[in-house]
Parts: C-alpha cells; structure tokens; sequence
C-alpha cells in the first residue's frame, strides 16, 4: 500500500512539471503517456496546485 502511494505521488509531481514545463502538450496527450484519462489528469493538476499552495501558505 505504501508502495503504491509512494509510485502515485511521484507519478502526479511528474504530471504537474510536465504540464508546467510543456504548455502547449494537450491534457490528452499526457493522459496517454501516464495511462489515465484526460479527466484524470486534470483533477491531479488541480489537486497538486492545492498541495502546493497550502505548501506555501504554511511555509
């Protein structure tokens, strides 16, 4: 269980540098790299945006 935990939290910072470092590369086409839906892809940037403001908030 940990293990898997550990494998999603690496999989979802890779995903959100991605996104950020690739502006123009669709949703889709990271979807398809990680194996998860379009959909998917974009409720982990969001929630990896909220780990990482409530980050800095908390210094």
């Amino acid at each position: 269980m940990k293990y898997d935990k550990l494998r999603k939290l690496t999989r979802n910072r890779l995903l959100l540098e991605m996104h950020q470092k690739n502006l123009n590369t669709s949703l889709d086409e990271i979807g398809e790299i990680f194996n998860i839906s379009r959909q998917r892809v974009q409720m982990i940037l969001k929630k990896e945006k909220e780990r990482l403001l409530k980050e800095a908030r908390n210094g």
